[in-house]
């Protein structure tokens, strides 16, 4: 299949996806991704060939949101501590209080920001291991945590929507291929 084509359409794969079939790949199952082009190819030159989704990408988009938040806990750490460097020197020039509201709020951010990228770390570490791996639970109970976690990351989606949101929803969109 790697051909160099114009279009990456149903047709394109059907085509390409029967050529293989009279070469002799008769499958009993496939596995893809989400892309619907590949997914309608197949159904067409395979039909009741049943196709999984792949976890890839699934898991890619969740260590690169894990990656972000420990980024981002790391960085208010760092905030926090630059922080309490200045009130030191600050106080020992009878200073202290001009930097105590922002060192309180930085503690603050700082707490936000570790929990989150903690909490989102074990929710990825239970979906890769516990839900999305060959090896595990029954599908009921899969299918339990699964919903488990999303709703847990929705219950967290507020603290750093642009990043959580869009993981949740492709999870929600593509949990039956999953």
């Amino acid at each position: 299949l790697l051909a160099p084509e114009d279009t990456c359409d149903e047709t394109t794969w059907g085509v390409h996806l029967l050529d293989l079939l009279d070469r002799g790949l008769h499958p009993e199952r496939t596995i893809a991704d989400g892309g619907k082009a590949l997914r309608a190819g197949q159904a067409a030159a395979w039909p009741g060939v049943p196709c999984n989704g792949d976890v890839f990408h699934a898991e890619k988009e969740w260590t690169s949101l894990a990656c972000y938040l420990d980024n981002r806990a790391a960085g208010c750490t760092s905030a926090h501590r630059k922080l309490e460097c200045q009130m030191a020197r600050l106080k020992r020039r009878g200073k202290g209080h001009t930097l105590s509201k922002r060192l309180a709020l930085a503690r603050q951010e700082e707490t936000k920001a570790v929990r989150l990228a903690c909490d989102v770390r074990t929710l990825g570490d239970w979906m890769q291991k516990d839900i999305l791996s060959l090896a595990g639970p029954d599908l009921p109970t899969r299918r339990e945590l699964f919903v488990f976690v999303v709703d847990e990351l929705r219950r967290r989606e507020p603290l750093c929507p642009h990043r959580i949101g869009p993981l949740r929803r492709m999870l929600e969109n593509h949990q039956e291929d999953l």
